[in-house]
């Protein structure tokens, strides 16, 4: 019977002192920081549409070049962007997609027809900055009698993205 007291008395012992350690204090501190604030930025292209308002280009012909011509793209946003150009025009216009169409030089680049110049990567505008983007067409020597009184109508699509996507693709494709 002793040996069963002792074993009882251990076993209350290690439970009390178990007990016991969980009703120690310990010091803790608490501290909030709070309104912080997360807001995103802007990206926002901006060209004068139609971008050649001030340009006639009537009564072309044959060897007819417009000489540079440079337009202001402007960054409106918060952001730095990169952008990209691409020429639109409709199938079956002589000037867009004839034999001899219309030719286009985008900024350093060579003279290429207008339906072959597809999505340009034109270059990066810091927050709030402008850039030039230099423009200029030809009617190549070769266009017969057949672009007489022909007209059309382009357009000239604008895209950006933030200077740091590595996903995008600057051709377009």
């Amino acid at each position: 019977m002793n040996k069963k007291l002792i074993v009882s008395l251990a076993l209350i012992g290690v439970l009390a002192f178990g007990a016991g350690l969980g009703s120690y204090a310990w010091f803790t501190s608490t501290a909030t920081s709070s309104d912080n604030l997360f807001e995103t930025g802007t990206l926002v292209i901006n060209v004068d549409s139609p971008i050649f308002a001030e340009a006639d280009f009537s009564n072309i012909y044959p060897s007819w070049n417009s000489g540079v011509k440079t337009y202001e793209i402007r960054n409106e946003g918060t952001l730095a962007l990169k952008y990209r150009m691409t020429v639109q025009g409709d199938e079956g216009e002589l000037l867009f997609d004839g034999p001899t169409p219309l030719q286009v030089k985008i900024n350093d680049n060579d003279f290429v027809d207008i339906d072959q110049a597809g999505t340009v990567y034109i270059g990066e505008i810091e927050a709030g900055q402008t850039d030039g983007l230099q423009l200029q067409f030809r009617l190549p020597e070769e266009a017969d009698n057949d672009y007489q009184e022909e007209n059309a109508s382009f357009t000239f699509v604008f895209e950006a993205t933030q200077v740091e996507n590595p996903g995008w693709n600057e051709a377009g494709q």
